[in-house]
Protein backbone atom coordinates (compact mmCIF):
# COMPACT_ATOMS: atom_id res chain seq x y z
CA UNK A 1 0.00 0.00 0.00
CA UNK A 2 2.85 2.19 0.89
CA UNK A 3 4.35 1.89 -2.63
CA UNK A 4 0.82 3.55 -4.40
CA UNK A 5 1.59 6.55 -2.03
CA UNK A 6 4.92 6.80 -3.64
CA UNK A 7 3.82 5.87 -7.22
CA UNK A 8 1.97 9.12 -7.06
CA UNK A 9 4.85 10.80 -6.36
CA UNK A 10 6.77 9.41 -8.51
CA UNK A 11 4.11 10.39 -11.68
CA UNK A 12 4.09 14.01 -10.54
CA UNK A 13 8.14 13.78 -10.79
CA UNK A 14 8.45 12.10 -13.99
CA UNK A 15 5.66 14.26 -15.67
CA UNK A 16 7.96 17.42 -14.52
CA UNK A 17 11.17 16.25 -15.86
CA UNK A 18 12.51 15.38 -12.77
CA UNK A 19 12.19 19.36 -11.45
CA UNK A 20 11.29 19.62 -7.87
CA UNK A 21 12.18 23.32 -7.45
CA UNK A 22 14.65 24.13 -5.02
CA UNK A 23 14.49 24.98 -1.39
CA UNK A 24 10.85 24.07 -1.04
CA UNK A 25 10.65 23.40 2.61
CA UNK A 26 11.79 26.83 3.28
CA UNK A 27 9.52 29.14 0.89
CA UNK A 28 7.36 28.90 -1.75
CA UNK A 29 7.96 29.39 -5.52
CA UNK A 30 7.03 28.97 -8.46
CA UNK A 31 9.55 26.19 -8.98
CA UNK A 32 8.01 24.28 -6.08
CA UNK A 33 4.65 23.37 -7.71
CA UNK A 34 5.25 20.55 -9.10
CA UNK A 35 6.75 18.98 -5.29
CA UNK A 36 3.73 20.39 -3.50
CA UNK A 37 1.35 18.57 -5.83
CA UNK A 38 3.29 15.34 -5.45
CA UNK A 39 3.09 16.06 -1.68
CA UNK A 40 -0.63 16.44 -1.73
CA UNK A 41 -1.07 13.24 -4.00
CA UNK A 42 0.88 11.26 -1.55
CA UNK A 43 -1.01 12.97 1.31
CA UNK A 44 -4.28 12.16 -0.37
CA UNK A 45 -3.66 8.16 -0.49
CA UNK A 46 -1.76 8.33 2.85
CA UNK A 47 -4.50 9.11 4.10
CA UNK A 48 -6.81 6.27 2.50
CA UNK A 49 -4.48 3.67 3.64
CA UNK A 50 -4.30 5.02 7.59
CA UNK A 51 -6.49 2.51 8.42
CA UNK A 52 -5.76 -0.84 6.91
CA UNK A 53 -8.67 -2.85 8.14
CA UNK A 54 -11.43 -0.38 6.64
CA UNK A 55 -8.87 -0.12 3.52
CA UNK A 56 -8.93 -3.46 3.22
CA UNK A 57 -12.94 -3.85 3.18
CA UNK A 58 -13.11 -1.24 0.57
CA UNK A 59 -10.52 -3.11 -1.79
CA UNK A 60 -12.63 -5.60 -1.23
CA UNK A 61 -16.01 -4.17 -1.79
CA UNK A 62 -14.60 -2.56 -4.96
CA UNK A 63 -13.14 -5.89 -6.49
CA UNK A 64 -16.41 -7.73 -5.74
CA UNK A 65 -18.54 -5.65 -8.52
CA UNK A 66 -16.13 -7.18 -11.19
CA UNK A 67 -17.25 -11.04 -10.80
CA UNK A 68 -20.93 -9.46 -9.66
CA UNK A 69 -21.20 -7.60 -13.18
CA UNK A 70 -18.93 -9.15 -15.41
CA UNK A 71 -18.90 -12.91 -15.30
CA UNK A 72 -21.63 -13.89 -17.67
CA UNK A 73 -22.79 -17.15 -15.45
CA UNK A 74 -22.49 -15.63 -11.92
CA UNK A 75 -24.06 -12.54 -12.90
CA UNK A 76 -27.17 -13.67 -14.80
CA UNK A 77 -27.78 -16.72 -12.37
CA UNK A 78 -26.68 -15.83 -9.22
CA UNK A 79 -26.90 -12.08 -8.70
CA UNK A 80 -29.61 -10.95 -11.59
CA UNK A 81 -27.12 -8.48 -13.16
CA UNK A 82 -25.74 -7.45 -16.44
CA UNK A 83 -22.90 -5.88 -17.24
CA UNK A 84 -23.23 -2.07 -17.53
CA UNK A 85 -21.93 0.46 -19.88
CA UNK A 86 -22.72 4.46 -19.99
CA UNK A 87 -24.44 3.59 -16.75
CA UNK A 88 -20.97 3.61 -14.77
CA UNK A 89 -21.28 7.38 -15.28
CA UNK A 90 -24.49 7.17 -13.52
CA UNK A 91 -22.83 5.72 -10.42
CA UNK A 92 -19.96 8.18 -10.52
CA UNK A 93 -22.33 10.63 -10.75
CA UNK A 94 -24.04 9.99 -7.40
CA UNK A 95 -20.31 9.28 -5.63
CA UNK A 96 -19.95 12.77 -6.34
CA UNK A 97 -23.00 14.29 -5.62
CA UNK A 98 -23.06 12.04 -2.33
CA UNK A 99 -19.52 13.37 -1.59
CA UNK A 100 -20.24 16.84 -1.99
CA UNK A 101 -23.76 16.72 -0.18
CA UNK A 102 -21.73 15.40 2.82
CA UNK A 103 -18.84 17.83 2.72
CA UNK A 104 -21.71 20.94 2.73
CA UNK A 105 -23.09 19.15 5.60
CA UNK A 106 -19.77 19.49 7.29
CA UNK A 107 -19.42 23.38 6.48
CA UNK A 108 -22.86 24.09 7.89
CA UNK A 109 -22.40 22.13 10.71
CA UNK A 110 -19.06 23.53 11.66
CA UNK A 111 -20.00 26.95 10.56
CA UNK A 112 -22.84 27.25 12.93
CA UNK A 113 -21.66 25.41 15.25
CA UNK A 114 -24.65 22.28 15.36
CA UNK A 115 -23.97 18.74 17.16
CA UNK A 116 -21.17 19.95 19.14
CA UNK A 117 -20.51 18.55 22.67
CA UNK A 118 -21.65 20.30 25.46
CA UNK A 119 -20.07 20.47 28.88
CA UNK A 120 -21.83 18.49 31.61
CA UNK A 121 -23.56 21.69 34.33
CA UNK A 122 -24.68 20.10 37.11
CA UNK A 123 -27.18 21.81 39.66
CA UNK A 124 -28.68 24.01 37.34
Amino acid sequence: MGACTLYAFYIIYGANGGNLGRECNQRYSDACVPVFRARAAHLCLGDIYSNQFLSWWVITGGLSVVPVVYISFLNTRFFKRRGITWEWALSVGFIVVFTIGIELWKLTRRHFHLLEDMPIRRGT
